[in-house]
């Protein structure tokens, strides 16, 4: 419908992308603010905020691009949101699974596991949640390891 109108394909796509990262960045906000101000959490008070945030922009960025990607396929817009949102919990709840399960620290997450996104997001808070749990929030991003910083640096490079 855009092509009949006169709008080019380009300049779709970047309002597409700049339209849900800023409704993402907003939700971001709103997450981390809430985790902040409205609980008690280590996780939240005592861990790097620019750990935090980092690790938010590359999950923002990864389903920015897995919903583009979904949207090439599917052409009903009420189908892709579903799919998107069935998809996305559901391999969190195995992504969840096999980080604790399987490969619970100091396991190493084979890079199999790291390049999927949503293995790689939660790897990231679950050492984070792991590290705080034991008492020893990260403070910095070199305590990550690099296990966890190779997952950061993906989930930036997934789009």
């Amino acid at each position: 419908m855009m092509k009949m109108i006169g709008l080019k394909m380009r300049n779709y796509w970047v309002v597409y992308i700049l339209f849900n990262l800023i409704y993402f960045a907003i939700s971001a906000l709103i997450f981390t603010l809430f985790g902040i101000l409205a609980t008690n959490l280590s996780l939240f008070h005592e861990t790097n905020l620019w750990i935090l945030v980092v690790t938010l922009i590359g999950w923002g960025i990864s389903q920015i691009g897995l919903a583009t990607l979904l949207q090439v396929f599917i052409h009903k817009a009420r189908t892709a949101i579903i799919l998107g949102y069935l998809a996305s919990l559901w391999v969190m709840i195995v992504a969840a699974s096999v980080n604790l399960l399987l490969y619970s620290f100091p396991e190493k997450l084979p890079l199999f596991w790291r390049l999927v996104p949503h293995f790689a997001f939660q790897r990231v808070f679950y050492r984070l949640a792991n590290g705080c749990a034991n008492f020893e929030c990260i403070k910095s991003f070199e305590e990550l390891g690099s296990e966890v910083r190779e997952c950061i640096m993906l989930s930036l490079i997934h789009i």
